[in-house]
């Protein structure tokens, strides 16, 4: 579903660790600057960083929205502070009159987190940033999904007062988030002393383990081209043999568990990577990263999917959440509306091809009879991969295999 590492980015990484400071600084968000920003370990940490920020207290509430992975939660939970949440309107898009509503009667909420889904800016962004203004609530951009993405010229996550990115889910990383400043209200200052005194390095091994892992992933998951196979076996089993001793210290139990957390911990478990940065290497990685490709690639493979289910015309099956292509729109995933996502994703993976029933976990947390919108969402998409290390000749073949997926549904349904 994400790109993975290959060896070829990871060479460039190590022999360019670092980039012009001064074409970062025409970046966003730009890394080289500590004052604006900070390095976390995933998208979870980076929010647990917004909550140190804010100096979050048992009286203060935070704003979320009731659609979301579940991990937006977990790090304002250990915060100690109040949760409350909003649904959204239509789609994917908030409801604006909710969120005013809650601003305009609670005095106690200091933070509103806004979500920008699968990279595609909410619509009213700028008016929650005035309506934040007006009432006296910070903003937070959620760009976990929208690294490199625009709305009305202007880069997602310079909007809001702050904003948090997880680049390992647009790029080959295995960690990283980013936390960003972009305004300071009152007395409240980025705690960089406190950010410098709590972040530590993640454990080498760990991070040799899930490089070894990314890319023989990558190995495997390349196009099928004529004598590919040795090249595929070979760089295979080269990566195993670090991998296979990693695997054996491990069961040995020389180094503690939660050295071997990975980006996707959530809920209490991943408390130990909130205050993990991300490694130097994967910052370098992050940093000559070629940008311009990567928009290329994304925006060319969901057009290209696009245009096939467009075609199809299927009011039922496998409907496009996001029917268009619009200027400064990078997309994450591919998601589509379908009334059996189980179904469909069991059928992918039948012939080899990875989908997510997405956000199908409804938090505890949530009271979810008060949110029917953000529920609905959570029980009808299913997220395919249009990331810039698949080819046209994949992105046909997920196309071919919705096609028959359709097919037989609708032969079962005659």
């Amino acid at each position: 579903m994400t790109p993975t590492l290959r060896t070829a980015e990871l060479i460039r990484a190590l022999v360019q660790p670092s980039s012009n400071p001064e074409q970062s600084a025409r970046q966003f968000p730009d890394t080289h600057n500590t004052e604006t920003t900070s390095l976390t370990f995933n998208g979870s940490a980076a929010l647990y960083r917004a909550a140190q920020h804010l100096q979050l207290s048992t009286t203060d509430t935070v704003l979320l929205p009731a659609y979301g992975c579940g991990a937006e939660i977990g790090p304002f939970e250990y915060a100690g502070c109040r949760l409350s949440f909003y649904d959204n309107a239509d789609g994917l898009n908030v409801d604006v009159e909710q969120i005013s509503q809650i601003l305009e009667s609670d005095e106690s909420v200091k933070a509103l987190l806004v979500t920008h889904h699968f990279g595609l800016a909410q619509a009213k962004v700028t008016a929650l940033k005035q309506l934040c203004e007006k009432t006296g609530t910070l903003l937070i951009e959620d760009c976990a999904h929208a690294l490199y993405c625009e709305h009305e010229n202007t880069m997602l996550g310079s909007i809001g007062h702050l904003a948090i990115f997880s680049p390992r889910k647009t790029l080959p990383l295995t960690e990283g988030g980013i936390f960003v400043v972009n305004n300071t209200t009152g007395d409240v200052t980025i705690p960089s002393q406190v950010t410098a005194q709590e972040s530590v390095k993640p454990e080498r091994l760990a991070l040799l383990q899930r490089l070894c892992y990314s890319i023989q992933q990558g190995y495997r998951s390349r196009d099928n081209s004529l004598g590919y196979a040795l090249i595929r076996g070979s760089g295979i089993a080269l990566w195993a043999i670090p991998s296979t001793f990693i695997k054996l210290i491990k069961r040995a139990g020389l180094t503690k568990k939660a050295h071997w957390l990975t980006a996707d911990a959530e809920g209490s478990e991943a408390i130990p990577i909130y205050r993990t940065r991300m490694s130097s290497l994967m910052h370098s990685v992050y940093r000559t990263t070629n940008k311009s490709n990567v928009i290329e690639r994304r925006r060319h493979n969901f057009y290209q999917l696009l245009s096939s289910v467009q075609t199809q015309k299927s009011d039922t099956i496998a409907t496009p959440v996001i029917s268009e292509l619009p200027e400064g729109f990078l997309p994450l995933y591919f998601p589509i509306f379908t009334p059996n996502p189980a179904e469909l994703v069991a059928y992918l993976e039948g012939v080899d091809i990875e989908a997510f029933n997405w956000w199908q976990h409804l938090h505890p947390t949530v009271n979810w009879t008060d949110f029917p919108v953000a529920r609905r969402l959570k029980q009808s998409i299913v997220a395919l991969p249009v990331h810039q290390q698949l080819t046209s000749r994949q992105i046909e073949r997920i196309a071919s295999a919705l096609t028959a997926y359709e097919t037989e549904t609708h032969q079962l349904n005659v």
